[in-house]
């Protein structure tokens, strides 16, 4: 029976259509300064597979639950689900070739200042907007 876990990011060979869940040690660079999660795509750097980084303090992050009270109450605390979707907004194989977005601001307030254009290339841009109809639905007519 194949296992659903893999020794190496590149066993099984590179494909820029794979995507490979790595869990680091705490020490691993990326993970440093309470960085949760990281995503590299296949062809940046030496790889050739994409990766989405778990870091240590992903698994400790606020439940779903927990995230959509506070935020309703106008507090901010993400959920490792809320950070797995910022971070496959980096990822060419899931938002598409030329369609990546970056980082250009984090906090509510400073993603509410960005430009129109700038919005639509802000990867926590798209988490917040998904987190704010998931928490407060538009009313229908």
């Amino acid at each position: 029976m194949p296992s659903s876990t893999v020794k190496s990011y590149d066993e099984g060979g590179p494909s820029p259509q794979r995507l490979v869940y790595a869990c680091p040690p705490k020490d691993f660079p990326l993970c440093n300064g309470g960085v949760a999660a990281a995503a590299i795509n296949a062809g940046d750097q030496v790889f050739k597979t994409n990766i989405l980084l778990a870091c240590p303090s992903f698994f400790k992050k606020a439940s779903n639950s927990q995230m959509l009270s506070n935020w309703r109450k106008g507090k901010y605390t993400p959920s490792s689900g809320m950070i797995l979707l910022h971070e496959t907004q980096h990822l060419d194989a899931i938002v598409g070739k030329g369609k990546r977005c970056i980082d250009l601001a984090y906090p509510v307030e400073d993603c509410e200042k960005l430009t129109d254009k700038d919005k639509i290339r802000n990867a926590q841009n798209y988490a917040f907007f998904a987190l704010d109809v998931t928490a407060i639905p538009p009313k229908r007519k």
